[in-house]
C-alpha cells in the first residue's frame, strides 16, 4: 500500500510545475497579443504616412519647383504655395489621425528605452531650481518653429519607422512631431512623448 506521505509531496510538485506551465503559456499569450496589437499599430501609422505623402507629391506635381537655398523669395513663395493646397486638401486633419492612441504606446516607449534625459531636454524646460515647466503645443498645419533646432538621437531614430523623403520626426519640447520639410508644416503631433511635466516618471 502507498504511503500517503510520500504522495503528497509528489502531487505538491506535480500542482507546482503545472502552475508554473499554465503562467508560461499565459505571459507567451499575452506578450504574443501585445506584439500583434503593436504591429497592426505600425502598420496603419505606415499605411497613413504613405497616404500623407502620395497627397503631397499629387499636390506638388502641378506647382513650381522649390527654389534652391539661394533664391530665398522662390523657395518662401514655393512652400507657402504647397502647403495652402495641403492644407486645403485635410480639412478634417485632427491631432492623433497618423500619431494613434496605439501607435503612441510604441513611440513613448522606443524614445523612453534609447534616450537618457541630457540627450532631449532643453533648459528653456526647466526653472531655476531644475523642474519641468509646462511647455509648448504645436497644431497640426502649423509651421515647425526656426528656434526649434532639437532632433531625436540616431539610436531612437533607428527603432522608428522609416518615414518617406517628404516627413521628418522632430521634437517641440515635450511633444513629438511629424514635420513636413518642403511644405513647412507639422502634419501630426504626439504630445509628452519625451516627457510630462505633472509627472515625469510616467514617461521616463
Amino acid at each position: 500500500m502507498t504511503n500517503p506521505s510520500s504522495i503528497l509531496p509528489r502531487l505538491a510538485a506535480t500542482l507546482t510545475m503545472t502552475a508554473l506551465a499554465v503562467a508560461t503559456v499565459d505571459g507567451r499569450v499575452a506578450h504574443r497579443r501585445a506584439t500583434d496589437g503593436t504591429c497592426a499599430a505600425l502598420d496603419t501609422f505606415k499605411q497613413r504616412v504613405e497616404a500623407y505623402a502620395d497627397l503631397h507629391r499629387r499636390l506638388a506635381a502641378p506647382l513650381p519647383a522649390i527654389g534652391s537655398r539661394l533664391d530665398r523669395h522662390a523657395r518662401t513663395v514655393a512652400r507657402a504655395s504647397l502647403g495652402s493646397a495641403i492644407i486645403a486638401a485635410r480639412p478634417a486633419a485632427r491631432q492623433g489621425d497618423i500619431f494613434t492612441p496605439a501607435a503612441a504606446c510604441f513611440f513613448r516607449a522606443a524614445i523612453r528605452e534609447t534616450t537618457a534625459e541630457g540627450d532631449w531636454m532643453s533648459t528653456t524646460l526647466m526653472d531655476e531650481d531644475g523642474r519641468l515647466l509646462p511647455g509648448l503645443h504645436p497644431y497640426i498645419h502649423m509651421p515647425f518653429p526656426a528656434w526649434e533646432t532639437r532632433e531625436l538621437p540616431p539610436s531612437t531614430l533607428f527603432r522608428l519607422p522609416t518615414l518617406p523623403p517628404e516627413l521628418e520626426y522632430r521634437i517641440f519640447d515635450y511633444d513629438l512631431v511629424l514635420w513636413d520639410v518642403a511644405a513647412d508644416l507639422i502634419v501630426d503631433v504626439l504630445p509628452y512623448a519625451v516627457a510630462h511635466p505633472a509627472d515625469d516618471a510616467i514617461y521616463r
